[in-house]
């Protein structure tokens, strides 16, 4: 076959074919039979002893055949005339938000590669600076061989994301906006080659991060889609493999009142991507004034971490404080590394009365630790003493002449019962106590001891008020020899009452090395059993037996202790974490009359940033310093706001298996902020706010996935590229051209008597040198 053109986009070509096709089997098995035939005919010949020369004689014979077989098959001279046309190249561009990214390249190479390819193009845009759209602008802006081929090729250029687009060509570009909530990338692969409507397509350019989460398509059904069609695509990989990092503040949990001169714990919860062994501070802040500061050091990625930031407040008022982790190096979102707390500080001495039987050690320094508080104000009562004893109490502590009246006792926010005998607690005295803790919101230490408290109380009025089990087998027994340590339970190691340090490992080691730790006991009162809904704190470490509880009872809180020689802790340590405990016993049984009737309020989500399709996960908890019964509602009605909508109502349940929590979760479909609040009976408004995003491909991740790029190209016969790669692989790029026949013109030669004479002519000539040779070689 041979062509020339005729005109700019018109093309001849001449074709030699046969109008009786037969297959090549055929044609082979016909030579075969000749060649069998012809060499059995020449080998019986024996006139002639040559080789060579019957050899020859049966190459003759042979053309002869092939000249007659030829004929047989009708030779045809074909003419085509065909019109010439570009075929296509496509390019498509991802506009997705994650193409927004602005990457990190830890590779210096790759970096200098980038930075080269952009420089030529024009851009003096740092790389660091660039989102992944832009480079794709500059680099295409600046193709060489692009302009090129818009001379060879029919060029299109669209972006994609839910939907496809068709764009101008560069450098017409406008500014190309990646807003796309989600991403198609293998179905839009199709369509755009579908929108040929069956031309010829050179080549298919895919420019993308490879995050897919949206179509029915996968690449596989694509690539055999392109290769059926014999369409190589090449797939250009924009993007850091590096995943987005970001730290993200996920909590603040601190009271929302304390009392001033408090150490208050500011508990704090943060979780990272990308940052894993990296140190990072975080600070306390009230408006531009720095209150404390803690460094982190941050484990595993999306584990959440916790660390408590204390901070004592000298100065009573409302306060709303900042808790800020600082930005990190190529953070992705910073907004989320802020929450705040509103926290009210009030000037009020706690009032607190201690009644003991004898003058025991506890007695005596937990008496001076009282007196000695500055935040509070105290009166003790030693019953084993005579008349004329004057009773200890602090300076400003009104002077008492017994266990207090009715009126007397709603005075106090805590009273402490050592081990005094139901002698001195007259089943009146009892009723006071009760009501004073269930129905005033009061709260009731007890100190057991090895005469009366908690034995004797079982069976009498005070029982209810105690968190524990009496067990009345068990006999009181005079101090054992042999010293016991304390075990933290899982409840214990975050309680405020246990917190004498704020790092959690440390304060655990407090508690539980005795060598480095607090000093050993050698007495507690046996307890086996806890009521429902209290909390133990603490176990004896060798024979597990519940040592410190508290609960709820009523309005007010109660706490029991099964030993009687905190005052050991003072060796060594000195007043340090036995005054420290004692002080945040007394806080946290007090809140149910600080806080009078109300409750706290702890509303929170799982997160502050998520993208459109997330479900938030919603937690309230809320914690009634009134009640010892469990929050009696089953659901909890709350609200929330979604941009561009009004109000909606959103109901929590009840999890049973923790004590006050509700929770709900909703799925967000638009972008913006959003807000979930509920009113308190008090009218107090309890708000959380979060923002969602669009989408960033395959559910928030944007780093460039290369695996399935690779895939497609591969299937194709394309190539994967990086961006920088792009001009090479134009330049190596040849064009198809694209020919439509227009008019097919054919001739037999049989028609032409010359061409049949000169065939005649060549079979006679062949035949009449074949005779004269075997004339020659005496084969006739």
């Amino acid at each position: 076959m041979f062509g020339f053109f005729i005109a700019n986009n018109e093309q001849v070509t001449h074709t030699f074919k046969f109008n009786t096709e037969i297959p090549e089997w055929g044609i082979a098995t016909v030579v075969a039979v000749m060649l069998v035939w012809i060499y059995f005919c020449y080998k019986r010949e024996v006139g002639c002893q040559s080789v060579l020369a019957r050899g020859f004689l049966g190459l003759l014979r042979l053309a002869v055949l092939l000249i007659l077989l030829v004929i047989l098959c009708e030779p045809v001279w074909e003419e085509t005339r065909s019109e010439v046309k570009k075929s296509n190249l496509l390019f498509l561009l991802d506009s997705s938000v994650s193409m927004n990214t602005k990457d990190r390249y830890p590779d210096e190479k790759e970096q200098q590669k980038l930075v080269t390819a952009i420089t030529k193009a024009g851009s003096t845009k740092e790389i660091n600076q660039s989102t992944r759209v832009e480079i794709i602008q500059n680099i295409v802006n600046g193709s060489k061989r692009l302009k090129e081929l818009k001379d060879e090729c029919n060029v299109h250029f669209f972006k994609f994301d839910t939907a496809l687009s068709k764009l101008s060509l560069p450098p017409d570009w406008k500014v190309i906006e990646a807003e796309g909530k989600k991403t198609d990338i293998y179905g839009h692969i199709k369509k755009a080659i579908d929108s040929m409507q069956g031309r010829t397509t050179t080549a298919v350019y895919v420019f993308t991060d490879g995050q897919h989460n949206t179509g029915h398509l996968s690449s596989q059904e694509v690539g055999e889609f392109a290769y059926q069609k014999e369409i190589p695509i090449y797939t250009v990989g924009v993007g850091s493999t590096l995943k987005k990092k970001d730290i993200i503040l996920t909590a603040v949990e601190a009271p929302e009142m304390a009392l001033k001169d408090d150490n208050v714990p500011f508990e704090v919860e943060v979780k990272h991507v990308g940052y894993q062994g990296e140190t990072v501070s975080i600070y306390l802040k009230w408006g531009e004034i720095t209150l404390a500061e803690k460094s982190m050091t941050l484990g595993p990625e999306e584990t959440r971490q916790r660390i408590i930031i204390p901070h004592t407040f000298q100065n009573p008022g409302d306060y709303n404080i900042t808790v800020h982790v600082v930005e990190q190096p190529y953070e992705a979102n910073t907004d989320n590394n802020i929450r705040q707390h509103n926290i009210r500080i009030i000037e009020e001495k706690l009032r607190v009365l201690y009644l003991e039987g004898p003058p025991r050690w506890e007695y005596r320094y937990l008496r001076n630790a009282l007196i000695r508080d500055r935040t509070i104000t105290a009166n003790t009562w030693l019953f084993s003493a005579d008349s004329r004893f004057p009773q200890d109490k602090s300076i400003d502590a009104p002077v008492i002449s017994g266990f207090p009246s009715e009126e007397e006792i709603a005075e106090y926010h805590c009273i402490i019962i050592g081990d005094v005998g139901l002698e001195h607690l007259d089943p009146d005295r009892q009723k006071l106590l009760t009501d004073y803790v269930k129905e005033q919101g009061g709260g009731l230490v007890f100190i057991s001891g090895e005469r009366h408290n908690p034995t004797e109380y079982w069976g009498s009025d005070l029982a209810p008020l105690l968190p524990i089990f009496v067990n009345s087998a068990n006999e009181l027994t005079p101090p054992f020899a042999t010293p016991y340590g304390i075990s933290l339970t899982a409840e214990g190691k975050t309680h405020s009452i246990m917190r004498l340090l704020s790092e959690n490992e440390t304060n655990t080691q407090l508690w539980e090395n005795q060598r480095v730790g607090l000093p050993p006991y050698y007495w507690y009162y046996p307890v086996d059993k806890v009521k429902p809904g209290a909390t133990i704190l603490a176990l004896n470490r060798e024979t597990r037996s519940k040592l410190f509880t508290t609960q709820f009872y009523g309005r007010g809180k109660t706490f029991f202790s099964a030993i009687d020689s905190t005052w050991r802790w003072r060796y060594i340590h000195g007043d340090r974490y036995f005054y420290r405990f004692w002080g945040q016993v007394i806080r946290h049984i007090s809140k149910g009359i600080l806080l009078g009737k109300g409750r706290q309020y702890y509303l929170r989500v799982d997160n502050s940033q998520y993208v459109v399709g997330d479900m938030v996960n919603i937690t309230l908890k809320v914690v009634d310093n009134r009640k010892n019964e469990e929050i009696d509602e089953e659901e909890w009605l709350v609200y929330y706001s979604a941009p561009g909508s009004g109000r909606k109502e959103k109901k929590l349940k009840k999890n049973p298996s923790e004590a006050g929590t509700f929770q709900g979760s909703l799925v967000v479909s638009e972008v913006g902020n959003y807000k979930i609040w509920f009113k308190t009976p008090e009218d107090k408004e309890i708000s959380v706010l979060f923002n969602v995003e669009a989408p960033l491909a395959e559910s928030g991740k944007s780093e460039l996935n290369d695996s399935d790029l690779k895939k497609l190209s591969q299937k194709t016969k394309g190539k994967y590229l990086k961006i920088y790669d792009l001009e090479s692989s134009l330049v190596d790029l040849e064009p198809i051209k694209e020919t439509i026949p227009i008019q097919v013109r054919s001739q037999s030669i049989l028609d032409k008597n010359d061409w049949v004479m000169w065939l005649l002519l060549l079979v006679l000539t062949i035949y009449t040198l074949e005779w004269v040779l075997r004339k020659a070689f005496r084969l006739l």
